[in-house]
Parts: C-alpha cells; sequence; structure tokens
C-alpha cells in the first residue's frame, strides 16, 4: 500500500496496518526521497513514484499520463510481488513481503543520514529479489507489555513495563540470533539487553523469545511518542524493526459489568485519535465489536458560551488543553469503576 505524499513521519492507513506492505516514494532519477514522501518507523520499502507512465483517462481521448507519488510506487512492488510468487508458488504472503524487503539495496547514503532507519530496508530490486539465493529474516511478530505499576496497561510517568518479544523467522534456519533494543529517548531507559536468542529454525515461531524492561521517567510528557528499535544479527545478517509506544496517553477505558467504553482528557470518548481510532477501544456491549466511531462530551451556559469538544470542519477542536489526565478508580468511591475528569483550560 502507498505511504502518503505529505512528508510526514506520522502513521498512514492502511499501509501502517500490520500485515501490509508500506510503499514509500522515491525520485526516479536517483534514490532520494521525494521531497512529499512519507517516511518514518512503519515503512517498509521505498520505490520510485516520480513521472511513472500510468493509464489515465481523459476527454481527449489520451489513456496515458505520467503521474507521480506513492500510489505510483506501490504498484511496482505489488507487480514484484506477483513475480516473487511465480517463481516461489510455495511462500505465504509474509514470505513474499520478506523476499522483497530483505532484498532492497540500501539507499542511506543517498539521504540525510537522519532518516538512515525511517525509509524501510530501501529502494526494490527486482533482480535480487527474483535471483538471490539464501535468505535470512526475522521478524518480530507479536509484541506483548505487562505494566508493573498500576497495572491499568498505560504508559505512565515512573511506571516498570517488561516487554516480551514473539520471534518469527521467515527464510533458512539460524544459530545463535543476536537481539537487542534502544532508543535515544530520555524518557524512557531501557535494560536487560542485548541478548543471544539461540537457534531459530525455518519458518519457526518463538513465543517469548526475547524480553526486556522500560522504566518511564518521571518527568515524561503527556501524549508523547518514544520509538524503539529492535536490532537482529548473525555472523552474515543485520535488520531492524521499530515500534512506539505512548507515554502518559490522556484517556482511561472504562470496564466494569457489560459496558467497555473509552473516556478522554479532552471531552472525547470512544477514541483519543480520530480519525485512525487506534488509541481506545470505543464503545462496547458485552465485549462485542465497537459501535461508536466518533463521540464527544458538550456543554454550555449560554449562546455564546458553548464547550465543543466535537468537530472543526475535518479536524477534531482543539479549543482546550489538557491541564490534568482522566483517571479511572478501581474500586471506586461510589461504583466498581469511578471515572475522575480531567481538567481543561481553554486556548486563548
Amino acid at each position: 500500500a502507498a505511504a502518503g505524499n505529505e512528508n510526514s513521519r506520522l502513521l498512514f492507513y492502511p499501509a501502517s496496518y500490520q500485515g501490509v506492505l508500506s510503499v514509500g516514494w522515491l525520485n526516479t532519477l536517483s534514490d532520494t526521497r521525494h521531497i512529499m514522501a512519507n517516511h518514518g518507523i512503519e515503512i517498509d520499502v521505498m520505490a520510485p513514484g516520480t513521472l511513472i507512465l500510468s493509464t489515465w483517462p481523459t476527454i481527449t481521448g489520451n489513456y496515458y499520463r505520467s503521474i507521480q507519488g506513492s500510489s505510483m510506487s506501490s504498484p511496482l512492488v505489488a507487480g514484484l510481488a506477483g513475480l516473487v510468487f511465480s517463481k516461489y508458488p510455495h511462500y505465504t504472503p509474509d514470505q513474499v513481503a520478506e523476499r522483497i524487503r530483505m532484498t532492497c539495496d540500501d539507499i542511506s547514503s543517498e539521504n540525510n543520514n537522519e532518516e538512515k532507519f525511517l525509509l524501510g530496508r530501501g529502494r526494490i530490486n527486482a533482480g535480487r529479489a527474483l535471483n538471490k539465493g539464501s535468505l535470512i529474516s526475522v521478524r518480530a511478530t507479536k509484541i506483548d507489555f505487562y505494566d508493573k505499576g498500576n497495572g491499568n496497561g498505560l504508559f505512565e510517568s515512573g511506571e516498570t513495563f517488561d516487554v516480551l518479544l514473539t520471534l518469527t523467522n521467515y527464510f533458512r534456519g539460524i544459530n545463535y540470533l543476536n537481539v537487542s533494543a534502544t532508543t535515544t529517548d530520555p524518557n524512557i531507559n531501557i535494560s536487560l539487553l542485548p541478548t543471544s536468542v539461540g537457534d531459530i529454525d525455518s519458518l519457526q515461531t518463538i513465543e517469548n523469545a526475547y524480553g526486556f524492561r522500560i522504566d518511564i521517567s518521571e518527568n515524561a510528557p503527556v501524549n508523547y511518542e518514544v520509538n524503539v528499535k529492535i536490532d537482529f544479527s548473525t555472523e552474515d545478517y543485520q535488520d531492524f524493526q521499530w515500534f512506539s509506544i505512548k507515554l502518559n496517553p490522556t484517556y482511561e477505558t472504562h470496564n466494569a459489568n457489560k459496558i467497555r467504553m473509552t473516556i478522554t482528557s479532552k471531552g472525547v470518548i470512544g477514541f483519543n485519535d480520530y480519525l485512525n481510532n487506534l488509541e481506545g477501544d470505543g464503545f462496547r456491549f458485552f465485549d462485542g465489536e465497537n459501535l461508536l466511531f466518533e463521540g464527544a462530551f458538550m456543554y454550555g451556559v449560554s449562546s455564546t458560551q458553548l464547550m465543543d469538544a466535537a468537530r472543526i470542519e475535518a479536524t477534531q477542536s482543539a479549543d482546550f488543553i489538557t491541564q490534568k489526565q482522566v483517571t479511572i478508580d478501581r474500586p471506586g468511591e461510589k461504583a466498581d469503576e469511578l471515572g475522575l475528569p480531567g481538567i481543561s483550560n481553554a486556548v486563548e
């Protein structure tokens, strides 16, 4: 899927979903990232996307046009996936994606040094993808977090989390895989690393193969995202993978009796990150599917004084800033779970 064209490092969907190969936009005549190409920790591969001839119906009857963007890069990778499938028909979809990713050409020297690990594995190489022999590719296919603090599962100041990785090996067997996790962010500290995982056979998945600990600073900011880099290596193999955590998120989830609902410190209910709707659980009855796309709390004292956390055209209102986070007492003084509202001040 195309990774987007906003010169942004934010997640972009559907490219950022698990199981999707996220394709970034390179200039066609060089291996440089186009100035408008999205980049970041979720990019898997890059491909040319400038001045690509494509079908494009017009009123003049000319059905071809040179256009640009990650929407032109993504079809090149889709076509390569078809070629890989045709040569390796026994592959799973994940193996096809990993063969494309692991046979990319390194383009870090052609781009800004600060983007070295934000352009995936590099530019796709069809010849290498089809013809390279033995490959190694290990990915963390599941990451489990264990809250050693208050147990609410949120990454909050002063708390400690244990992290366990489930690792999957997609190609040939490996002896003594080395794994480590690092970050340059001062708001967390990572310990219990590096580690030698040992042997992993071809197509083997090992649960809890590697673990480490995250200690969160007492002074960590609110709604702050930290990126953690996982490095894999053997004698003839090096690779990396990112994951991110959000520190001190300004939302909590009620989960008492029949209703499960997320509440936020900014007056929004259901989800904290409209319109991605990944932060929170929405509104669920009896552990069923989410029943709420978006919700907000509103009140007013006159026709000219209205607290509105819902909508300003295409984005949520940012008229109020959080001064105190919403919390839930378990048990509460008057209920099994007692939600205590956050405090917001109007933005002048």
